[in-house]
């Protein structure tokens, strides 16, 4: 059941709450729920960024949330977030009161405790992925993300790997400032021939959504990110 792995009590403002007073509540969550007698939205952090201070967050705007009843499986709700373009799936009881979230991080912590060892990054990760020079600006960086619908880019130079840039990376960043400056300069890596799970459990550990895959020769050559690991969850047969 959905229940057994989803994050209980989200951090819930109103729609009057000031934008400061929302980021604070973010402390360090990806996701904040909006609620007037019921939860009518969601926040990201980035989309506070650039609003004042004492705005309200109605006023912000919020997004249309993604529910599922309490009671829904795992197997359904992994297959909510694998085709949607949500990332959370915002959890309610009977009487349609917010008792929880699931996101892909969360995924990502089935992956890890679910996952035969076996399974080879292989079978579940993608080639070849689009990548983004440590130069282009924060400004290109956004565009090219929403052109190709992703949320990772490995950032790479002269074939060399310097990290990877996510879309949380760019909040509250100017436009004008470069890929180069947010990078990691220590990215956690995989090859082809490691587990899947010992992948997972290094994205549950760092907190991150994506890991670049290196050929032997240390060379770029693919990237699995947590919607990768939600197929692989979905292709197991035990999944409950």
């Amino acid at each position: 059941m959905l229940s057994n792995w989803m994050t209980e009590n989200p951090t819930v403002v109103a729609p009057g709450t000031t934008v400061a007073d929302a980021r604070a509540r973010f402390d360090g969550f990806r996701h904040l729920a909006v609620s007037k007698a019921g939860l009518v939205g969601y926040l990201h952090a980035s989309d506070l960024h650039e609003a004042p201070d004492d705005a309200a967050v109605w006023e912000v705007g919020f997004h249309s949330p993604m529910t599922v009843p309490e009671d829904v499986s795992l197997d359904a709700a992994l297959q909510r977030l694998r085709s949607s373009r949500h990332d959370a799936l915002w959890v309610l009881d009977g009487e349609e009161r917010l008792v929880g979230v699931f996101t892909e991080h969360d995924a990502a912590r089935v992956a890890a405790e679910r996952l035969d060892p076996s399974i080879l990054v292989d079978s579940v990760a993608t080639a070849h992925p689009e990548v983004i020079g440590p130069n282009r600006t924060v400004a290109q960086a956004r565009a090219a993300l929403a052109r190709l619908w992703v949320r990772h880019l490995p950032v790479v130079e002269d074939g060399a790997l310097l990290g990877v840039l996510s879309w949380r990376d760019l909040e509250g960043v100017s436009s004008g400032a470069t890929v180069r400056d947010l990078c990691d300069p220590a990215p956690v890596t995989a090859r082809w021939n490691h587990s899947v799970r010992e992948v997972a459990q290094q994205m549950v550990d760092r907190r991150i959504g994506a890991v670049p895959i290196l050929d032997e020769d240390g060379a770029l050559s693919g990237i699995i990110t947590r919607i990768d690991l939600i197929r692989a969850v979905l292709a197991v047969q035990e999944v409950s």
